[in-house]
């Protein structure tokens, strides 16, 4: 009986160890990867602004305003994409320091100024003239943990846990990179400080899920971090000691940490501590190697979680088995015998399980019923241990709307199976967004559903593993694909599937898709392939095509295109985008009847950057919108001026592209409106020109919005024209008083296939709808003479004049056209 008793609680206890673990393990790693994403944003922020800091010598004493100007907008750009951002301050070798910290209520930002008394000074807002709001009295940054940290190593580095100096000494860590001079020598440190509160969501999250408590602390036994599932519990978020924790698990893990040592205790698995009555199961686990801080993770999960009413009828189980034991006891040597054989088949079917082996058959055929009955509870213990563990792990491996894997499941079945001859496709719905806009979020949830039916339709090869790893993002694995044409024929393929629309409660749904492909990379880490397929993907929307394969540039272009994206946002804010003005010349008289309006970007760190560079960006992104607005207003301004002083005739018309995000925007026609009237500009005076490919769509909208504009006595100009392959018919539906010839029709004219050219063409259909004719790329003479015999009306190129900024229009005035009274 004592063997039996005692071999069931040693298979008890290998079980819940086995299974504890492996939840506990999932925890800590699902923490670790997260406090590394929090950490990796703002140490690369930092470096950005010590690069910024060093190269444009803000550190000077001279240059301390434009340093305290930088600091505010870069908090105040990190307010919404790094939450976990609590201040950014630069301390240097004097001992000055400033800084600015965000307030967490309305967005907004508090000036840290160390004064000439030494006293560190926190404004309410984010300049002196704010009422003071705490003073720290002798304050010193040379001092600090984080400066301190900087002068061990010059790399930009994290810093150790530290307190604040204020009162409420919240626990703070630290982005620091050390400013040097151009003679290599220490000027200060930048740095960006991270309030471990800001880890409270993720960490209360993840211990929701396991139902139990998450405790982050150092080699000191110092709590950082603790989850509290009590609502009525103060949390504890800031560094504590015992005497201050009142979570009674995270007190007595801290006590057997520092009883037995944290060598001792990492090398424990699992540790089994009864707390209130109570077992809980706990882990401790270092920060991976590409955390920089040293630290703990200590899971923990009670075994009311674990197992709930197991434990009771484990209980029951033994009673039972003790009595029965005991009667047997009493019986003939013949019933022991008879006994045995059972209860060792158990025994051993039992440890099976404690190993994971679920589908261990149990003895069947039983000589009484007392071994019935433990059989029957073994039976039942395992049916709920496997169940539990599957719908845990069906959680972290399955998407819940698709029921394909998701990211973290794709990674767990193909990280062991990558092989030189694999291939990885990522693909994503094109304007996804605007078709949930249109549809509604539910039916875009079924839309995603309805996608990954077709999937399963069409792949049911073993061959394939498919995943929805994103929004609307989806991904088919390859195992074997004999070289990269097969791939690309299987993305194109795709497309092929969704050919059909797809019914949607709004009506039918046409879908587009972006692929992008991975094939034989070196590295074999799954995460790796599908942040290369990312990468291309986010290559391949920009493409015409929509397909592109993942080549090693495609990182440093999307590092560029992220970095070109945020000086892009600054130029705006700073006013650094202009307008420039290229004259359009009549052919008649050869003098400027006109001009376009172009813009340009004068850069302080790239000097002059390409509109065919920043253009699309904007597009993409949105910046299009205020850029075409700043553009109009000005134009708009500039023309007005010009015309009022005599400068310009009365029938000057200003050209003035714009986007059709700009027209989509609400507000367009108001705007537009709004820019004539605030610089007084005549509506005769003011040309939009919109490109031909961008009307295509035979949008509603836009006609509608085009009709009131040119009612509004705006004139309408298709620019680009040629390119879009128009059809006559749309081009009658499409209100417009101007055709612009693009200048790639231009470049290859000669006299000799004049009459046969493109432009020829253009311009006999442009004469039946009675409309001007402007040609742009006129760079020769001869160009010139070719296309004033062909019947053009204007023309526009560098021939006359390049882009000019308006105070240099000046050159231009004898080439202007004089309007007769």
């Amino acid at each position: 009986m004592t063997v039996v008793l005692n071999s069931q609680a040693s298979i008890y206890r290998d079980m819940i160890s086995h299974i504890s673990e492996k939840l506990l393990d999932s925890s800590s790693r699902s923490i670790d990867a997260a406090l590394y994403h929090q950490l990796e944003d703002p140490l690369n922020a930092n470096i950005n602004m010590r690069n910024t800091i060093e190269r444009n010598e803000l550190y000077l004493p001279e240059n301390a305003k434009k340093l305290q100007r930088y600091l505010n907008q870069n908090l105040k750009k990190e307010v919404s994409t790094l939450k976990q951002v609590d201040i950014i301050g630069y301390g240097n070798k004097k001992g000055d320091y400033i800084g600015f910290r965000k307030n967490k209520n309305n967005g907004t930002t508090h000036l840290l100024l160390k004064e000439q008394n030494s006293h560190l000074y926190i404004y309410q807002g984010d300049n002196l003239q704010s009422p003071v709001l705490n003073i720290i009295k002798n304050y010193d940054p040379r001092t600090r943990p984080w400066y301190q940290k900087s002068l061990e190593d010059p790399k930009a580095r994290w810093s150790d846990i530290y307190s604040n100096v204020e009162e409420n000494e919240s626990s703070l860590l630290s982005a620091i990179s050390p400013v040097y001079n151009k003679n290599k020598e220490l000027e200060g440190v930048i740095t960006t400080d991270v309030l471990l509160t800001s880890f409270n969501k993720f960490l209360d999250k993840e211990a929701d899920e396991i139902n139990g408590n998450i405790s982050i602390v150092d080699s000191n036994g110092t709590v950082w971090l603790h989850s509290d599932h009590n609502p009525n519990a103060p949390m504890h978020h800031d560094i504590s000691r015992i005497d201050s924790i009142e979570n009674p698990i995270v007190k007595e893990t801290i006590l057997y940490i520092e009883k037995v040592g944290f060598d001792k205790a990492l090398q424990e698995k699992i540790i089994s501590l009864n707390i209130d009555g109570q077992k809980h199961f706990m882990m401790i686990s270092p920060f991976r190697k590409r955390i920089p801080v040293e630290g703990y993770i200590i899971a923990s999960i009670p075994e009311s979680t674990l197992l709930g009413a197991l434990p009771q009828r484990r209980q029951f189980t033994i009673i039972i088995t003790v009595i029965a034991c005991l009667i047997a006891f009493v019986l003939a040597v013949y019933v022991i015998r008879k006994l045995i054989k059972p209860i060792i088949d158990t025994a051993n079917s039992a440890k099976e399980l404690a190993q994971g082996n679920w589908d261990t058959p149990l003895p069947i055929n039983c000589t009484t019923q007392e071994v019935m009955v433990l059989t029957r509870s073994f039976k039942f213990m395992a049916h709920n241990l496997k169940r539990s563990f599957q719908e845990l792990q069906d959680k972290v491996t399955y998407d819940s709307l698709t029921h394909l894997y998701s990211r973290t499941g794709l990674d767990n079945v193909i990280s062991p199976a990558i092989t030189d001859n694999s291939g990885l496709i990522s693909f994503t719905i094109n304007g996804f967004r605007d078709i949930n806009d249109s549809v509604g979020h539910l039916s875009g949830d079924h839309l995603l559903v309805d996608i990954s039916e077709r999937l399963k339709t069409h792949y049911q090869d073993q061959n394939i593993e498919m995943a929805r790893i994103g929004g609307a993002e989806f991904a088919l694995f390859f195992y074997h694909i004999d070289d990269i044409q097969e791939l690309i024929n299987y993305a194109q393929q795709l497309q092929s599937i969704f050919n059909t629309p797809i019914q949607s409660a709004s009506g039918e749904v046409v879908i587009q898709l972006s692929t992008g492909l991975v094939y034989q990379l070196n590295n074999h880490n799954a995460m790796h392939w599908l942040r290369c397929a990312s990468l291309a993907l986010a290559y391949a929307q920009s493409k015409s095509s929509k397909l592109a394969v993942f080549e090693p540039y495609m990182a440093d272009i999307s590092q560029k295109k992220t970095k070109l994206a945020a000086e892009l946002s600054h130029a705006i804010k700073n006013e650094e985008l202009l307008p420039y003005y290229q004259p359009l010349v009549n052919f008649e008289d050869g003098k400027i009847h006109g001009a376009e309006a172009l813009i340009r970007w004068n850069s302080p760190q790239r000097g002059i950057v390409s509109p065919n560079e920043f253009i699309p960006l904007a597009e993409d992104n949105g910046m299009i919108i205020n850029i075409g607005r700043m553009v109009l207003r000005q134009a708009c301004i500039d023309t007005a001026q010009k015309i009022a002083s005599g400068e310009w005739p009365d029938d000057f018309v200003m050209h003035v592209n714009v986007s059709t995000e700009q027209l989509h925007d609400g507000n367009s026609y108001q705007r537009l409106q709004a820019a004539l009237t605030e610089s007084g500009l005549e509506p005769k005076n003011l040309s939009l020109e919109i490109i031909e490919s961008r009307l295509l769509n035979n949008d509603a909208f836009i006609i509608e919005l085009l009709n009131k504009v040119r009612a509004l006595g705006v004139h309408i100009a298709i620019d680009d024209f040629g390119t879009g392959y128009s059809s006559l018919s749309y081009l009658h539906t499409l209100p417009f008083d101007c055709l612009k010839i693009d200048r790639s029709f231009v470049k290859n004219l000669t006299r000799d296939n004049a009459e046969t050219s493109i432009v020829n063409a253009i311009i006999h259909m442009a004469k039946g709808f009675n409309v001007s004719i402007v040609v742009e790329g006129v760079e020769t003479k001869e160009q010139a003479e070719i296309l004033d015999s062909l019947g053009c009306d204007i023309a526009q190129g560098y021939l006359y004049s390049k882009p000019l900024p308006i105070e240099q229009w000046g050159e231009l005035s004898h080439l202007i056209h004089r309007s007769q009274a």
